[in-house]
C-alpha cells in the first residue's frame, strides 16, 4: 500500500500490509523447501541485485564528480 509521501524525494513510499503473516510464513520454511522451490523467493532475490545496482550507480557518480 502506497501511503507515505516523502516530500524531499518527491515520491510515495509503501508499506506492506499483513507483513507479520508474510514473515511468519517465510520463517517456517526449511532450507530444503526453499532450495526445492516450494516457496517463491524470486522477489527476494531481486533485493540484492537492486542493492548492487544502486551501489554501482553511486560509485560511478562519485567517480565522475570527484574528478
Amino acid at each position: 500500500m502506497w501511503t507515505n509521501y516523502k516530500r524531499d524525494l518527491d515520491s510515495y513510499h509503501g508499506a506492506l500490509e499483513y507483513k507479520d503473516s508474510y514473515t511468519k510464513a517465510f520463517l517456517k520454511q526449511t532450507r530444503e523447501a526453499l532450495s526445492a522451490g516450494d516457496y517463491d523467493v524470486s522477489k527476494l532475490r531481486a533485493v540484492p541485485d537492486a542493492i548492487v545496482r544502486e551501489c554501482t550507480a553511486i560509485a560511478v557518480h562519485v567517480e565522475k564528480t570527484s574528478g
